[in-house]
């Protein structure tokens, strides 16, 4: 799909901890992030023919470090593919092969399928000529065969670009089946109590997978998206930043993230503690960014009300 390439690059590059938490969670918990993890662009390009650049599909390198505390690193290949390609399987085994010559390294890799074809399932490169063979696997994650259900439960920011790529599929170019979806997962974004770069880039990318080609229905998108007081500092200009130009629609939306925030942890509280008296409701209206960014941490590792009011009432 056209709005794969750019938008996948820019997601996977800036979240990308909860890019390998949501796609490869087992391996997220082996990984050590302290030390940091390298996008080897540079190096990934010059193991690819200038044949297969500019090609319409995503692909990283990136290295991480184990948490075994051995001097071992991991090489883990992204593939994001937009449409049928007979020959996907066997540039994957030639990436493999290229890397692991490169490197002398261990490999992951992934390929991530947007495409709308159903039955295009690409997820091994086989060759058999008389007694030689050879098979090489990798994992594959298809968007259109996803569960919508498990990922509307799913509290992880790459679960809504999934249902992004889900739903942009189903509207097919019906605007009105696409504003739907396009301010139901808005609504998802806010609620959720995401940071705010993830719910910048989350919302970067959901308004780039749906965009509307009906400017009345643009215009209906953004009176929803103000009352909701949607946000405006986007890497490049999304079509709320288009609007509110044009129209002068501007003032607060960068503090509306910050409130969406506040009731996504407000939502999160009573669904952990079971309920959200007014003090504490007070305090989280009045709490800074700092005790907010706490708060989401704090949240998902006590098990006590009492921790959250201490980083609420603490100067």
């Amino acid at each position: 799909m056209a709005w794969s390439d750019e938008l996948w690059k820019e997601s996977i590059e800036k979240l990308f901890p909860r890019f390998i938490e949501f796609f490869h969670n087992d391996i997220y918990k082996t990984i050590n992030f302290n030390k940091g993890y390298t996008f080897l662009d540079k190096e990934f390009q010059s193991i690819t023919s200038e044949s297969e650049e500019g090609k319409g599909y995503v692909d990283k390198l990136v290295k991480v470090y184990l948490k075994s505390g051995k001097e071992r690193w991991v090489l883990i290949h992204i593939e994001v593919q937009g449409y049928k390609d007979d020959k996907f399987s066997e540039r994957m085994f030639k990436y493999f092969y290229r890397i692991f010559d490169k490197y002398k390294r261990k490999i992951l890799a992934i390929a991530i399928l947007t495409d709308p074809v159903k039955n295009y399932y690409p997820d091994k490169f086989e060759y058999e000529f008389y007694d030689t063979t050879l098979k090489y696997s990798y994992r594959t994650y298809k968007i259109l065969e996803q569960d919508e259900e498990k990922l509307l439960k799913d509290n992880n920011p790459f679960a809504l670009a999934i249902l992004a790529g889900l739903y942009s599929i189903k509207a097919h170019n019906n605007d009105n089946i696409k504003l739907k979806f396009k301010l139901k997962l808005i609504r998802l974004l806010l609620e959720r109590g995401y940071k705010e770069k993830e719910i910048i880039e989350m919302f970067r990318f959901i308004d780039g997978v749906i965009k509307l080609n009906d400017i009345m229905k643009e215009k209906l998108f953004k009176k929803e998206l103000s009352n909701m007081k949607e946000v405006k500092d986007m890497p490049y200009i999304t079509s709320i930043e288009r609007i509110a130009r044009e129209e002068g629609v501007e003032e607060g939306i960068k503090e509306g993230i910050e409130e969406g925030i506040k009731e996504g942890i407000k939502k999160q509280i009573i669904h952990k503690f079971g309920n959200l008296d007014k003090e504490m409701e007070k305090l989280i209206d009045n709490a800074s960014k700092e005790k907010i960014e706490k708060l989401n941490i704090a949240i998902l590792d006590t098990d006590k009300i009492e921790d959250i009011k201490k980083i609420l009432l603490k100067k």
